[in-house]
């Protein structure tokens, strides 16, 4: 009992820690960029957070569920995560070159904002699309106290790097200010991947029908609330 609520409470001050810092840069995007940066701003982060959901394939999910799954050594969990890393890898390294090639669509168009925006989008994906199987390995492990450091120290470097990015690079700057905050989770995933990977038949088919069934449900879930968002926009 004692470390479930010792870790509820690491997790609600991971969570109010990252809700204050990430409210405290919107505001000052918000100030120093006005309404077209930080619509600018705003759109670049929900493409790259809903990319990392698409390319994640549900990896994210079979790590959170059978990283820490009792009887497995640290051996065994790093090299679960190790594992599954090579098709996530392929995957956002794909996404990535997509982002990429439309930025340099955008750079022939003589757009020099939009190309600026999209490159810092593809960086902003990468990072955070890492991150989340960093988080998801150490929620499963049951990592707590690392994983709020983590977030901590992103918090507190979120700001000042918004502030510096916003100033001398616009919108683009400002986003790779906002990636700040998951630059240390996205490091910590070293330690979850060292190791040799798993044989191919510790990856049971049990965890990819796991993985599968929570990536659909999510993509249903993004259609649905998209589509919704698109119905108050009309009706407005």
């Amino acid at each position: 009992m004692a470390t479930l609520l010792t870790a509820s409470l690491i997790s609600t001050f991971a969570g109010v820690g990252s809700l204050v810092f990430g409210f405290a840069s919107t505001v000052v995007t918000a100030r120093m960029l006005g309404a077209h940066g930080t619509g600018l701003v705003a759109f670049a982060i929900w493409f790259a957070t809903t990319a990392a959901t698409v390319a994640g394939l549900g990896i994210q999910h079979i790590v959170l569920r059978y990283i820490g799954t009792p009887g497995n050594d640290d051996g065994r969990e790093a090299g679960l995560a190790r594992a599954l890393l090579k098709p996530f890898n392929i995957s956002t390294f794909v996404t990535t070159i997509g982002m990429l090639a439309w930025a340099a669509y955008q750079w022939s168009l003589s757009d020099a904002e939009a190309t600026s925006v999209w490159i810092a989008t593809a960086v902003f994906f990468v990072i955070f699309a890492y991150a989340s199987i960093a988080l998801s390995a150490a929620r499963g492990t049951h990592d707590f106290a690392d994983n709020t450091r983590q977030v901590f120290l992103g918090c507190v470097a979120q700001v000042p790097f918004v502030i510096v990015g916003a100033y001398f690079f616009g919108a683009a700057g400002a986003l790779l200010g906002q990636m700040v905050r998951h630059l240390p989770t996205a490091f910590s995933l070293r330690k979850y991947v060292s190791g040799p990977p798993s044989p191919r038949e510790r990856l049971t088919p049990a965890m990819y029908a796991y993985g599968r069934n929570n990536w659909f449900s999510r993509m249903i879930g993004l259609a649905i609330w998209t589509r919704i968002e698109f119905v108050f926009l009309g009706l407005n």
